[in-house]
């Protein structure tokens, strides 16, 4: 599967992803403050955010 990109000013969470992605970028994404990724995520690159609080691995 390709790597997935978000790019979203006021987005604030990022969930409900599906199982099967391996690679996530998510760059300017100002607002954001709670990812959840799914368990298979090998890679998760995070670019230019000002309040995120957290990153859980969902189970």
């Amino acid at each position: 599967m390709k790597p997935l990109c978000i790019k979203a000013r006021s987005l604030r969470s990022v969930n409900n992803l599906p199982t099967e992605i391996e690679e996530l970028s998510i760059s300017g994404c100002t607002n954001l403050e709670n990812i959840y990724y799914p368990p298979m995520l090998k890679k998760l690159i995070i670019i230019f955010y000002n309040a995120l609080s957290s990153v859980e691995k969902l189970v």
